[in-house]
Protein backbone atom coordinates (compact mmCIF):
# COMPACT_ATOMS: atom_id res chain seq x y z
CA UNK A 1 0.00 0.00 0.00
CA UNK A 2 1.32 3.42 -0.84
CA UNK A 3 2.07 5.87 1.92
CA UNK A 4 -1.08 7.74 2.92
CA UNK A 5 -1.12 11.39 1.97
CA UNK A 6 -2.60 14.19 4.05
CA UNK A 7 -6.12 15.23 3.12
CA UNK A 8 -8.36 17.98 4.45
CA UNK A 9 -11.32 20.06 3.38
CA UNK A 10 -10.66 23.73 2.72
CA UNK A 11 -12.84 25.96 4.88
CA UNK A 12 -15.88 25.03 6.95
CA UNK A 13 -19.26 24.46 5.43
CA UNK A 14 -21.43 22.13 3.41
CA UNK A 15 -19.83 20.40 0.43
CA UNK A 16 -21.34 18.19 -2.25
CA UNK A 17 -20.05 14.62 -2.49
CA UNK A 18 -18.43 13.13 -5.57
CA UNK A 19 -19.31 9.65 -6.77
CA UNK A 20 -16.39 7.22 -6.72
CA UNK A 21 -16.10 3.53 -7.68
CA UNK A 22 -16.23 0.83 -5.03
CA UNK A 23 -15.50 -2.87 -5.57
CA UNK A 24 -15.42 -4.86 -2.31
CA UNK A 25 -16.76 -7.90 -0.46
CA UNK A 26 -18.92 -7.97 2.64
CA UNK A 27 -18.00 -9.14 6.16
CA UNK A 28 -19.64 -9.94 9.47
CA UNK A 29 -20.06 -7.45 12.33
CA UNK A 30 -19.94 -10.15 15.01
CA UNK A 31 -16.16 -10.10 15.49
CA UNK A 32 -15.49 -6.38 15.23
CA UNK A 33 -12.49 -4.94 17.04
CA UNK A 34 -13.02 -1.98 19.41
CA UNK A 35 -12.41 1.69 18.74
CA UNK A 36 -9.51 3.79 20.06
CA UNK A 37 -11.37 7.04 20.74
CA UNK A 38 -15.17 6.72 20.96
CA UNK A 39 -17.20 4.02 22.69
CA UNK A 40 -20.18 5.20 20.62
CA UNK A 41 -18.49 4.61 17.27
CA UNK A 42 -17.60 1.64 15.08
CA UNK A 43 -13.96 0.94 14.23
CA UNK A 44 -13.41 0.81 10.47
CA UNK A 45 -9.71 0.40 9.64
CA UNK A 46 -9.04 -2.10 12.44
CA UNK A 47 -11.82 -4.31 11.10
CA UNK A 48 -10.50 -4.52 7.56
CA UNK A 49 -8.74 -7.79 6.78
CA UNK A 50 -5.35 -7.86 5.09
CA UNK A 51 -4.75 -9.88 1.96
CA UNK A 52 -1.51 -9.55 0.02
CA UNK A 53 -0.60 -6.53 2.18
CA UNK A 54 -3.79 -4.65 1.25
CA UNK A 55 -6.96 -4.25 3.36
CA UNK A 56 -9.99 -6.20 2.17
CA UNK A 57 -13.53 -6.77 3.49
CA UNK A 58 -16.15 -4.12 4.23
CA UNK A 59 -17.54 -2.71 7.46
CA UNK A 60 -21.21 -1.70 7.57
CA UNK A 61 -22.63 0.85 10.03
CA UNK A 62 -26.43 1.08 10.20
CA UNK A 63 -28.41 4.07 11.50
CA UNK A 64 -30.48 3.66 14.69
CA UNK A 65 -33.74 3.70 12.69
CA UNK A 66 -32.38 0.97 10.40
CA UNK A 67 -33.09 2.97 7.23
CA UNK A 68 -29.60 4.21 6.37
CA UNK A 69 -26.27 2.44 6.02
CA UNK A 70 -22.63 3.34 5.55
CA UNK A 71 -20.50 0.69 3.87
CA UNK A 72 -16.77 1.33 4.30
CA UNK A 73 -13.97 -0.38 2.35
CA UNK A 74 -10.38 0.23 1.33
CA UNK A 75 -10.09 1.87 -2.11
CA UNK A 76 -6.69 1.40 -3.72
CA UNK A 77 -7.42 4.06 -6.37
CA UNK A 78 -7.44 6.83 -3.73
CA UNK A 79 -5.15 5.02 -1.26
CA UNK A 80 -7.80 5.38 1.41
CA UNK A 81 -11.29 4.50 2.60
CA UNK A 82 -14.32 4.58 0.30
CA UNK A 83 -17.82 5.06 1.70
CA UNK A 84 -21.05 3.88 0.09
CA UNK A 85 -23.90 5.66 1.86
CA UNK A 86 -27.52 4.54 1.39
CA UNK A 87 -30.69 6.39 2.40
CA UNK A 88 -33.86 4.66 1.29
CA UNK A 89 -33.43 3.93 -2.41
CA UNK A 90 -30.75 6.61 -2.88
CA UNK A 91 -27.05 5.79 -2.88
CA UNK A 92 -24.03 8.08 -2.53
CA UNK A 93 -20.32 7.32 -2.74
CA UNK A 94 -17.34 9.29 -1.49
CA UNK A 95 -13.83 8.64 -0.21
CA UNK A 96 -11.01 9.96 1.96
CA UNK A 97 -7.26 9.65 1.56
CA UNK A 98 -5.74 7.66 4.38
CA UNK A 99 -8.00 5.93 6.85
CA UNK A 100 -5.77 4.50 9.58
CA UNK A 101 -7.67 4.42 12.87
CA UNK A 102 -10.94 5.39 11.19
CA UNK A 103 -14.16 5.34 13.23
CA UNK A 104 -17.79 6.12 12.35
CA UNK A 105 -20.40 7.30 14.88
CA UNK A 106 -24.10 7.66 14.03
CA UNK A 107 -26.40 10.29 15.54
CA UNK A 108 -29.40 9.11 17.55
CA UNK A 109 -31.84 10.76 15.14
CA UNK A 110 -30.23 8.91 12.18
CA UNK A 111 -29.69 12.15 10.23
CA UNK A 112 -25.91 12.26 10.49
CA UNK A 113 -22.68 10.44 11.23
CA UNK A 114 -19.12 11.47 12.00
CA UNK A 115 -15.98 9.98 10.49
CA UNK A 116 -12.63 10.30 12.25
CA UNK A 117 -9.42 9.03 10.63
CA UNK A 118 -5.69 9.59 10.27
CA UNK A 119 -4.18 10.70 6.99
CA UNK A 120 -0.81 9.28 8.11
CA UNK A 121 -0.32 6.79 10.98
CA UNK A 122 -1.72 5.95 14.39
CA UNK A 123 -0.12 9.04 15.95
CA UNK A 124 -1.92 11.31 13.49
CA UNK A 125 -2.79 13.60 11.94
CA UNK A 126 -6.41 12.71 12.74
CA UNK A 127 -9.31 14.55 11.10
CA UNK A 128 -13.07 14.55 11.65
CA UNK A 129 -15.85 15.11 9.13
CA UNK A 130 -19.58 15.23 9.86
CA UNK A 131 -21.92 13.92 7.16
CA UNK A 132 -25.64 14.69 6.86
CA UNK A 133 -27.65 12.34 4.69
CA UNK A 134 -31.22 12.18 3.44
CA UNK A 135 -32.93 10.87 0.32
CA UNK A 136 -31.76 13.80 -1.80
CA UNK A 137 -28.24 14.68 -0.66
CA UNK A 138 -25.09 13.81 1.25
CA UNK A 139 -23.32 16.82 2.72
CA UNK A 140 -20.21 17.11 4.84
CA UNK A 141 -18.67 19.52 7.35
CA UNK A 142 -14.99 19.65 8.29
CA UNK A 143 -14.40 20.23 12.02
CA UNK A 144 -10.58 20.41 11.99
CA UNK A 145 -10.05 24.17 11.74
CA UNK A 146 -12.74 25.07 14.27
CA UNK A 147 -11.48 22.59 16.87
CA UNK A 148 -7.82 23.47 16.42
CA UNK A 149 -8.64 27.15 16.95
CA UNK A 150 -10.55 26.25 20.10
CA UNK A 151 -7.61 24.14 21.31
CA UNK A 152 -5.49 27.27 21.54
CA UNK A 153 -1.70 27.18 21.28
CA UNK A 154 -0.77 24.26 19.01
CA UNK A 155 1.04 21.29 20.57
CA UNK A 156 4.82 21.67 20.59
CA UNK A 157 6.42 18.76 18.73
CA UNK A 158 10.09 18.59 17.71
CA UNK A 159 10.58 22.30 18.48
CA UNK A 160 7.69 23.36 16.26
CA UNK A 161 3.90 23.66 16.41
CA UNK A 162 1.79 20.71 15.30
CA UNK A 163 -1.97 20.44 14.70
CA UNK A 164 -3.96 18.58 17.32
CA UNK A 165 -5.64 15.31 16.39
CA UNK A 166 -9.38 15.96 15.97
CA UNK A 167 -11.64 12.98 16.76
CA UNK A 168 -15.38 12.58 17.26
CA UNK A 169 -16.60 11.18 20.60
CA UNK A 170 -20.39 11.27 20.90
CA UNK A 171 -23.47 13.04 19.58
CA UNK A 172 -25.11 15.06 22.37
CA UNK A 173 -28.33 16.52 20.93
CA UNK A 174 -29.66 14.52 18.03
CA UNK A 175 -27.48 15.64 15.14
CA UNK A 176 -27.11 19.30 16.13
CA UNK A 177 -24.38 19.00 18.78
CA UNK A 178 -21.32 16.77 18.96
CA UNK A 179 -18.52 16.23 21.47
CA UNK A 180 -15.10 16.29 19.81
CA UNK A 181 -11.66 15.70 21.34
CA UNK A 182 -8.45 17.48 20.35
CA UNK A 183 -5.47 15.28 21.22
CA UNK A 184 -1.78 16.12 21.39
CA UNK A 185 -0.16 13.61 19.02
CA UNK A 186 0.95 10.61 21.12
CA UNK A 187 4.60 10.84 20.10
CA UNK A 188 7.49 11.36 22.50
CA UNK A 189 8.67 14.35 20.44
CA UNK A 190 5.61 16.28 21.70
CA UNK A 191 5.15 18.03 25.05
CA UNK A 192 2.41 16.32 27.09
CA UNK A 193 1.92 13.79 24.31
CA UNK A 194 -1.39 11.96 24.29
CA UNK A 195 -3.26 14.49 26.46
CA UNK A 196 -6.44 16.10 25.19
CA UNK A 197 -9.18 18.68 25.52
CA UNK A 198 -12.83 18.19 24.56
CA UNK A 199 -15.33 20.56 22.98
CA UNK A 200 -19.09 20.60 22.54
CA UNK A 201 -19.68 21.87 19.01
CA UNK A 202 -22.98 23.20 17.69
CA UNK A 203 -23.10 22.05 14.09
CA UNK A 204 -25.70 24.48 12.68
CA UNK A 205 -23.83 27.53 14.02
CA UNK A 206 -20.35 25.94 13.80
CA UNK A 207 -19.49 27.31 17.23
CA UNK A 208 -17.92 25.80 20.33
CA UNK A 209 -20.55 25.77 23.06
CA UNK A 210 -18.33 24.52 25.86
CA UNK A 211 -14.72 23.43 26.39
CA UNK A 212 -13.48 20.78 28.81
CA UNK A 213 -10.00 20.15 30.10
CA UNK A 214 -8.86 16.55 30.20
CA UNK A 215 -9.76 15.96 33.86
CA UNK A 216 -13.28 17.37 33.50
CA UNK A 217 -13.84 15.56 30.20
CA UNK A 218 -12.90 12.22 31.75
CA UNK A 219 -15.17 12.84 34.71
CA UNK A 220 -18.20 13.87 32.65
CA UNK A 221 -17.83 11.68 29.57
CA UNK A 222 -15.93 8.62 30.79
CA UNK A 223 -18.50 6.07 29.48
CA UNK A 224 -18.11 7.54 25.98
CA UNK A 225 -14.31 7.49 25.88
CA UNK A 226 -12.35 4.57 24.48
CA UNK A 227 -8.99 3.44 25.96
CA UNK A 228 -6.69 5.85 24.13
CA UNK A 229 -8.32 8.88 25.75
CA UNK A 230 -9.09 7.20 29.08
CA UNK A 231 -5.40 6.40 29.45
CA UNK A 232 -4.18 9.92 28.68
CA UNK A 233 -1.76 10.92 31.45
CA UNK A 234 -3.44 13.15 34.03
CA UNK A 235 -0.08 13.99 35.61
CA UNK A 236 0.74 16.05 32.53
CA UNK A 237 -2.26 18.26 33.30
CA UNK A 238 -1.40 18.84 36.96
CA UNK A 239 2.34 19.17 36.27
CA UNK A 240 2.94 20.09 32.59
CA UNK A 241 6.68 20.61 33.13
CA UNK A 242 7.08 16.94 34.00
CA UNK A 243 5.83 16.00 30.53
CA UNK A 244 7.96 18.31 28.42
CA UNK A 245 9.96 16.66 25.63
CA UNK A 246 13.60 17.57 26.40
CA UNK A 247 14.56 18.33 22.80
CA UNK A 248 11.76 20.90 22.54
CA UNK A 249 13.37 22.98 25.27
CA UNK A 250 17.09 22.41 24.73
CA UNK A 251 19.08 25.62 24.44
CA UNK A 252 20.60 26.22 21.03
CA UNK A 253 24.41 26.15 20.98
Amino acid sequence: MRKNRASSVVGIGFTSILVLPLFVSRGSADDRKPTAFSQKATAIWENFQLRGGEPTRTVTVTSPDGKKTVLAAFNEKVDGVALAVSSGSTNFRTSIQGGVGSEIGRSADSRAFFLSWSSEGQSGQFHTLVYYVDDSSLKKIDLDSLVNRAFGRPPLCERGPSPANVVGIVWLEGSSCILVAAEVPPSTICDSYGTFKAFEVSIPEMTVIRAYGQLDAKKKFWPNLSPRLREARDGCITDPKSCEAPDNHAKAN
